[in-house]
């Protein structure tokens, strides 16, 4: 696997996770707080590596990852290291992990943990399991600290909420941190942004 820079993980895991928005140099500088020259640098490099490929629309170039195996697994392994960043969230959440297809947290938990009100997670059901993972939750409920604002919803869902461009689940996605399942959070995600 090729090194990437911070900037270069970030930028990814932002074209990744946007999938409501169109990104070209200019405008991603912006969010990576880095100048338009470097961002340019670094997305030619990464579309050099065949990680992400572009589109000229006018005089601009957006980008988005490929569909490439090697760029999927990358993404997953930048989501494991941005959930290792927040450690205490996936123990926390470890027991109800197994039972789900994938875990987000999202919300002003991330944000300011002391002043925000309740802890947000979204919870994509595995199969026949939303009986456990509903009893799970609710005794994962009495040993917080904050109320557990769950929410459920299966593959299907998740992708219709997003393709309709729900804020609620659009926001979730671009600035949660994936607990757990993290491979099919990608596939799930892929999907949803070939559409």
């Amino acid at each position: 696997m090729t090194h990437l820079t911070l900037n270069e993980q970030e930028a990814l895991l932002t074209l990744f996770k946007s999938i409501d928005t169109l990104y070209n140099a200019h405008t991603l500088s912006k969010k990576l707080c880095i100048t338009h020259v470097g961002t340019q640098k670094l997305l030619k490099r990464l579309e050099e590596e065949g990680y992400l490929i572009s589109k000229k629309i006018g005089k601009a170039i957006f980008y988005k990852p490929s569909q490439e195996e090697r760029t999927n697994l990358l993404l997953e392994f930048l989501l494991l290291e941005e959930a290792r960043t927040n450690r205490r969230w996936v123990e926390e959440f470890k027991d109800i992990a197994p039972k789900a297809l994938f875990l987000v947290l999202f919300g002003s938990i991330l944000v300011n943990e002391e002043k925000a009100n309740d802890i947000d997670l979204l919870i994509i059901l595995k199969g026949n399991k939303s009986k456990e993972v509903r009893k799970a939750v609710i005794e994962k409920q009495s040993l917080l600290p904050k109320n557990l604002h769950a929410i459920y919803l299966t593959r299907d869902d998740l992708q219709k909420n997003l393709k309709e461009g729900n804020v609620a689940m659009l926001d979730a996605i671009k600035n949660g941190i994936v607990l757990s399942g993290h491979q099919e959070y990608v596939e799930m995600l892929k999907d949803v942004a070939s559409l």
